[in-house]
């Protein structure tokens, strides 16, 4: 595998490769050229801008895994090759997406073969054969490239996988459409006909792969009007608190999350700054957050000074009693004898805009009280006590998804 493999992906789901041939295509407009080949053991499905020599796309590696997204900038052509400075990020978790997402990879060489059709790359010097594929039971994802300039998109739509670019320049979207069952490459082009607050309606062109050079225009075939929600190309504007709490525990244990999630905010950290940080795995188990490149990130804010590490068993324990009393009465069954209950009952109260100081207060004293739903707030001589600031509206609970689980509000 290249070195710039093993940088730039993530596994991308359980499911295995279907086979695909390679295949390059160019758009109606000949603005761009969709690409679907192999580099290494990974399988590129990419865009290129033909006037700047920008890459952009999806990239999949065999054994399956999270979306990994790509951007390589053009740096020079010589002796039939290009070298561009490649750089890589995981799906966007949630907006708006930032900067410091990407991570420069590498400078990479692909031969100009690589972007054209068997009929011109044979002149040039020859294709990439190895079959491979994508699978459409990875999970969904979207990113915005570096500049800004465009949208990638990871989705489903039906049974197929979209893996996609959305250009802001022109409003187009381009890329490839991955099958089932594999088989040969194809290609989608869509203009955009209209857009409401909820809905972009677009006209889509679908092609097979280019056989031979030149690609014309009319190798595409009109598929349909199509009609897709306007957050299928933006990234997730709210997180619910269990995959939040579950992430967490995955990585520091039910108790080592609760404690982490404490020190860090009582150390300055902001609310944002921590789900991040656990959404991407750069939360350590002392309360720090981790950059990407392996430094300390600095708080937000000044410490509180609440607690110490000592004392965070205690307010996990307090937590857990609170949650416990309440799910056992309510649900009149075992509740799991977990810190990541503890941390669903602080997090739910964060949600709603509960400073810490009035957190840490409530649970060492036992004022935290059940409030419908699974849920808690806090209550003083039986009145509830208003939080100190406004709710938090990127954390949410899961909701409407078809299954009554044991900490839902929304689900019979």
């Amino acid at each position: 595998m290249s070195a710039f493999a093993l940088g730039v992906v993530m596994l991308l789901g359980s499911a295995p490769f279907v086979l695909a041939q390679p295949g390059v295509q160019i758009t109606p407009d000949g603005k761009r050229t969709l690409v679907s080949k192999d580099v290494g053991l990974e399988r590129w499905a990419i865009t290129l801008e033909q006037e700047t020599g920008f890459v952009t796309g999806n990239v999949f590696f065999p054994e399956g895994g999270e979306p990994s997204f790509v951007e390589c900038r053009e740096l020079e052509r010589s002796a039939g090759e290009i070298r561009f400075s490649c750089s890589g990020a995981d799906r966007c978790r949630l907006a708006p997406c930032t900067l410091d997402e990407w991570t420069l990879i590498a400078e990479v060489s692909l031969p100009e073969a690589f972007f054209l059709p068997p009929a011109m790359s044979e002149i040039v010097g020859g294709t990439i054969e190895t079959p491979a594929g994508a699978s459409t039971n990875s999970p969904p994802g979207v990113q915005e490239t570096s500049g800004d300039e465009q949208a990638l998109v990871s989705k489903n739509v039906g049974d197929e996988r979209w893996a996609i670019t959305v250009h802001r320049d022109d409003t187009t979207v381009t890329g490839n459409v991955f099958f089932p069952g594999g088989g040969e490459p194809a290609f989608v082009w869509c203009e955009e006909t209209s857009r409401t607050v909820e809905e972009v309606g677009m006209r889509c062109f679908g092609a097979d792969r280019c056989t031979a050079a030149p690609c014309t225009p009319d190798q595409w075939t009109l598929i349909n009007a199509v009609s897709l929600p306007v957050g299928f190309f933006e990234a997730p504007e709210a997180v619910a608190v269990d995959d939040v709490v579950d992430i967490a525990a995955d990585d520091h244990g039910e108790d080592g999350s609760f404690d982490a999630v404490v020190l860090a905010l009582d150390g300055g950290y902001s609310l944002r700054q921590v789900i991040d940080a656990i959404l991407t795995g750069r939360l350590a188990l002392e309360g720090a957050i981790r950059t990407r490149e392996g430094t300390i990130e600095p708080p937000n804010g000044p410490p509180l000074g609440l607690i110490d590490s000592g004392a965070a068993p205690a307010l996990r324990a307090a937590a857990k009693r609170t949650a416990l009393e309440i799910i056992r009465a309510e649900a009149k069954e075992d509740a799991e004898q977990g810190g990541a209950l503890a941390l669903q009952v602080m997090l739910d109260l964060v949600r709603k805009g509960y400073g810490m100081d009035q957190v840490i207060d409530a649970l060492l004293t036992d004022q935290v009280e059940y409030a419908g739903f699974f849920t808690w707030e806090i209550r003083e001589d039986g009145e509830r006590v208003e939080p100190s600031g406004p709710p938090v509206r990127y954390l949410n609970r899961k909701c409407g998804d078809g299954r009554a689980e044991l900490v839902e509000e929304c689900d019979g």
